[in-house]
């Protein structure tokens, strides 16, 4: 996806990733070394594998979207370069959930034992907040400039993924809320 992006970003959004090249070797290095270390140090259970992996794969993705969305501030105001901005957030979010459950694999701290519920929320982070919303940004450009149909409903285009986005928002509300009371009525 960062790949993707990378290369979307010129046509869609007007804006391109500053030093290209320097962040996308960076990038790819250290994603390369997390998507191996990762995995396998939770099939050998080899803690300092998934330590390894999950450190480079958060950096490299903290690295990707930080620059992106540095970058998005510069692009020409429409709804694609809006849905993009709220993807890009939305990985950061998704990034910091990442990096809590990823800490308890790696053995840091207590692994929570709301962990089902704060994976459940990581998963609808990445899947509507990055890819959704991502998905819907492109939308609003590619359909309507190869002819296939009109332009979408101004309202979809205005409000579609702000609505997403703010979605994921009250559901990670509730998710918080449903932490507090646990904690609240096992005190």
């Amino acid at each position: 996806m960062m790949g993707a992006l990378t290369q979307m970003l010129p046509v869609l959004a007007g804006v391109t990733v500053p030093k290209v090249l320097l962040v996308s070797r960076i990038v790819h290095l250290l994603i390369t070394i997390g998507a191996l270390s990762f995995p396998f140090g939770m099939i050998m259970m080899n803690q300092r594998m998934i330590q390894v992996g999950a450190v480079s794969s958060w950096v490299a993705i903290f690295i990707f979207y930080s620059i992106t969305l540095w970058a998005l501030q510069r692009g020409i105001k429409s709804f694609t370069l809006t849905s993009f901005k709220l993807s890009s957030f939305s990985a950061l979010v998704t990034l910091v959930l990442a990096g809590r459950l990823a800490w308890g694999w790696g053995g840091f701290g207590a692994f929570s034992v709301n962990r089902i519920p704060m994976l459940e929320l990581h998963i609808a982070w990445a899947l509507f907040g990055i890819v959704f919303i991502l998905i819907m940004g492109v939308t609003y450009k590619v359909v309507p400039m190869f002819y296939v149909t009109d332009s979408h409903p101004y309202l979809l285009t205005r409000y579609g993924s702000k609505i997403v986005f703010f979605m994921l928002i009250l559901w990670t509300f509730i998710f918080q809320t449903y932490v507090f009371e646990k904690l609240i009525l096992l005190s």
